[in-house]
């Protein structure tokens, strides 16, 4: 049986994406291992290789959970030293934020994809593997997202691609 490595994030428009790369090269310069700005998303729920079995059932659990539409600011910028990466976050992740990636992480659980139980840290992954300290050279944008909706991305061979969006 097929499976597919499953995922649910908030997508960023073009004008944002081109936001964010232009803050990047600006204040970081070149990174050998830049995320492509047509990747950029924040993870809501990481679920990982599920048989395409669960595909319906995860399409199912998502479109049954409630929804409004809110904002978040990227206005921090951080690194992780053990993973490289590096990344913009909201300094104040909202609660209707961190309610939907709680709920749909159990959805994962539910379904027998990841489950994890760190404190989740919303966040947009510019770069990977930098481990060398970055020091920005400009403020973080505080770019404003407008969040209609969030999406189930299958991550196929280095790209992201909408499987379904849900708002």
């Amino acid at each position: 049986m097929m499976s597919m490595r499953l995922f649910f994030g908030i997508a960023l428009d073009r004008a944002d994406s081109e936001q964010v790369q232009q803050w990047s090269r600006a204040a970081l310069g070149h990174l050998p291992k830049a995320v492509p700005a047509r990747n950029y998303h924040l993870t809501l729920a990481f679920m990982g290789e599920l048989p395409q079995g669960h595909l319906e059932q995860a399409l199912a659990g998502a479109a049954a959970l409630p929804f409004s539409p809110f904002s978040l600011t990227l206005d921090s910028f951080g690194q992780w030293p053990r993973s490289g990466i590096s990344f913009l976050a909201p300094s104040q992740p909202p609660a209707p934020l961190l309610a939907l990636a709680t709920a749909l992480q159990q959805l994962s659980c539910d379904l027998g994809g990841f489950c994890d139980k760190r404190r989740y840290q919303p966040h947009l992954t510019l770069a990977r593997a930098q481990h060398q300290p970055l020091v920005p050279r400009l403020a973080p944008p505080a770019l404003t997202l407008s969040v209609t909706g969030f999406d189930l991305f299958h991550s196929d061979q280095g790209r992201y691609l909408s499987v379904a969006n849900f708002g």
